[in-house]
């Protein structure tokens, strides 16, 4: 499977879309699509990260992306997808430093939960409220700097109905494009943590995406 991310300056959306090669799963798959454009450069490794995330029940044999990425993120996907025999290429084996941000993005999606981004003090980092919601509801994305929320057109609905997805909040998956997003928008937000807005089950997938995250230079707080 190939990913891509691809901007739109036209309708300032992105989209991260992923083709399928004989060895993957139905080819009946949506792109995740969301209402902002980075403006940082993003990273090979992070893009990887976030395409792995999105599209992790379709992934089997080949996992392809245009840049090199490290060894140990190879590693990391082939764990989020349960696969001990995914060809993940290309990869560079150069050492590589591995930025973390500061701030906390709480994902929201739909927007159905209270996220507190109240100031504590200084010593403690400044938390974001990411609210991904339906296209159809905003015209762009909006930041709410008094209340530190980023409201962000997705088709979080669309993707997770067409993909498949498990829609028990109560689980990792349910969360993993919105994750995605964050992942692909981190950099604009100095963020290194992307906390969930609820305590979910410890099962195998949220242990590997947790590795996943930790590998790509973000911690995962679980609600």
């Amino acid at each position: 499977m190939k990913f891509k991310f691809v901007p739109n300056d036209l309708l300032k959306e992105a989209r991260l879309t992923a083709d399928p090669d004989e060895y993957d799963g139905s080819p009946q798959m949506a792109d995740l699509s969301f209402g902002y454009i980075p403006y940082t450069h993003l990273r090979p490794n992070r893009f990887a990260t976030a395409s792995a995330l999105a599209f992790r029940t379709f992934i089997s044999g080949e996992f392809s992306v245009d840049v090199p990425l490290m060894p140990q993120l190879a590693d990391a996907i082939s764990s989020v997808v349960g696969s001990d025999n995914l060809h993940v290429h290309p990869l560079d084996f150069k050492a590589n430093k591995i930025e973390q941000g500061k701030t906390v993005i709480v994902i929201n999606p739909m927007d159905r939960y209270e996220v507190d981004t109240k100031f504590q003090d200084f010593d403690t980092p400044r938390v974001t409220d990411l609210c991904l919601v339906d296209p159809g509801s905003v015209t762009g994305a909006v930041f709410m700097p008094l209340q530190n929320r980023h409201v962000i057109p997705a088709n979080l609905e669309f993707f997770s109905t067409v993909n498949r997805l498990k829609q028990d909040d109560s689980y990792i998956e349910f969360y993993l494009p919105s994750i995605a997003i964050a992942v692909l928008i981190a950099e604009d937000l100095d963020a290194g943590i992307v906390r969930l807005p609820k305590a979910v089950n410890v099962d195998d997938l949220y242990i590997a995406t947790q590795h996943l995250l930790q590998v790509a230079g973000f911690q995962l707080e679980n609600g």
